[in-house]
């Protein structure tokens, strides 16, 4: 046995250093801990209990669920999609839920998986939907909306936006993505007011702005709709909101209007007023509004747009 080195103390002003440390490293400790994020409380690594799991079954169609569903909130979203969970995350999301189908159980990979987004109101989702399925999808009905493209399907469903992606190109995502949506059902909650429009002819195109619109700060959170009205093309946009939104979105225009000495004559008939912009870059537009909906039309009011908007806002 080898004798033992004894081991030399350190000198005494290291010690003093050593002792003056601990208050500082404390003091870290402290900071720490008051620095702590719940959200990251809330996340539990081991599953016991993910949000929306009810949403994904056992079975899909021909399809077997493969592993447990796993989940994933604002802390480790980047887990699962690094570089995207910031788009996400501004877009109001809570929670996702997701999970991996297979034509046998115990299967090695997935021949779909099915992600499911909670972005807490329809209106979030549906600006989500705009920016990542619309561009380059094809309609489908599904859900309160849908679009079909190369690399999946994804549609919306009250708060919820569900994305499925294929990896077997042989198994269809249509009966799977309306299979989940009948799953959803009711919990869909709120009707998806955020995109219904009048009847201004048939939609050509939507889309979701959701900062800025028109370059004006105080129109936000924005959906544009297009249409096609026998042969005529019309313009229109949607604000919605609670009535304290919708009265503060129309006294900022008011003033922006009258700031920038821009004609705005207004009429009121059964209650609703109808304010036309003279406006010298837009030519001439109107908007209403009511409790819970700003509507302006880029076009000309006339006694049929009149008519199918006021059966609109009596709805």
């Amino acid at each position: 046995m080898a004798a033992r080195v004894p081991v030399p103390a350190p000198p005494a002003s290291v010690q003093w250093l050593l002792l003056l440390l601990l208050p500082v490293m404390a003091l870290g400790v402290w900071l720490d801990g008051a620095a702590y994020d719940p959200d990251r409380a809330r996340f539990k690594p081991g599953g016991k209990r993910i949000p929306m799991a009810a949403f994904l079954p056992e079975r899909l169609g021909n399809l077997f669920r493969l592993n447990p569903v796993k989940g994933y909130d604002k802390a480790n979203l980047f887990e699962y999609i690094n570089g995207h969970a910031e788009f996400f995350i501004d877009a109001g999301f809570v929670n996702l839920a997701v999970g991996e189908y297979g034509g046998e159980k115990g299967a090695a990979s997935p021949a779909v998986v099915v992600d499911i987004y909670d972005l807490q109101k329809p209106l979030h989702a549906f600006g989500v939907l705009m920016d990542e399925a619309a561009r380059h999808g094809e309609p489908v009905e599904v859900g309160e909306m849908g679009f079909a493209s190369e690399a999946g399907l994804a549609f919306i469903s009250g708060p919820y936006y569900i994305k499925l992606a294929a990896f077997d190109s042989d198994t269809p995502l249509m009966p799977l993505a309306r299979g989940v949506h009948q799953v959803i059902g009711g919990a869909g909650g709120e009707q998806a007011q955020a995109f219904a429009f009048p009847d201004l002819g048939e939609t050509t195109r939507t889309r979701f702005i959701k900062e800025s619109y028109r370059g004006l700060d105080f129109f936000s959170n924005v959906v544009e709709r297009s249409f096609d009205l026998d042969g005529r093309e019309l313009t229109a946009f949607l604000l919605t909101g609670s009535p304290e939104e919708k009265r503060q979105t129309t006294t900022a225009l008011k003033d922006f209007l009258a700031g920038e000495e821009i004609p705005n004559p207004a009429i009121r008939e059964a209650g609703v007023e109808w304010v036309t912009v003279m406006d010298p870059y837009e030519d001439e537009w109107f908007f209403v509004w009511s409790e819970d909906r700003f509507l302006g039309v880029f076009a000309p009011l006339t006694d049929e747009l009149k008519t199918r908007i006021q059966a609109y806002l009596a709805l």
